[in-house]
């Protein structure tokens, strides 16, 4: 059986905060200490037009979005070109706040895998789950904001739950 859930506002916003969350008070994976708050503050302003890509996206669509996109990852890579020796630090944040976001709605379609399912009077119950995630995080800014937006706008996450009858103990 094949069923269809979808990822809330809720979820979406979750997301969002999430991501959001990472700011320069915290330690981005992969760096020993935090961004300088001049930089932070260009990264959030880069992390502005990303966010605005995937509202519009999930709102509207991928067609809809896709200038947003493009006009983010255009400001994602001169951001990165003028950081010279920050550009790994700065690279590494824009990372961290995309995996954030991406996490975070997968855990959103994990939720929204019932545990059990009662069928007339049998009760199966969450035996295994598998998740297809369709999303290529490549250390290309351009490619993962693309690849987001198109995730949040068609909701390319497929989760496969297998149920099995529950037993009498």
């Amino acid at each position: 059986m094949t069923v269809s859930a979808l990822i809330l506002r809720q979820d979406f916003e979750t997301a969002i905060d999430s991501a959001r969350s990472l700011g320069p008070e915290h330690a981005v994976p992969g760096l020993a200490s935090p961004l300088d708050v001049d930089w932070a503050g260009r990264i959030g302003k880069v992390w502005d037009r990303i966010e605005q890509a995937l509202r519009e996206a999930f709102q509207y669509g991928r067609e809809r979005a896709e200038e947003l996109a493009r006009t983010a990852a255009g400001e994602a890579e001169e951001l990165l070109t003028a950081a010279g020796h920050k550009a790994y630090e700065v690279h590494q944040a824009l990372l961290a706040k995309l995996q954030a976001y991406v996490s975070t709605l997968v855990d959103a379609a994990l939720a929204r895998v019932r545990s059990q399912l009662i069928l007339g009077s049998a009760t199966f119950v969450l035996a295994d789950v598998e998740l297809a995630q369709m999303i290529s995080m490549a250390g290309s800014l351009k490619a993962s904001i693309t690849e987001l937006v198109s995730l949040t706008s068609s909701g390319e996450i497929s989760v496969t739950a297998r149920y099995s009858a529950a037993s009498n103990t």
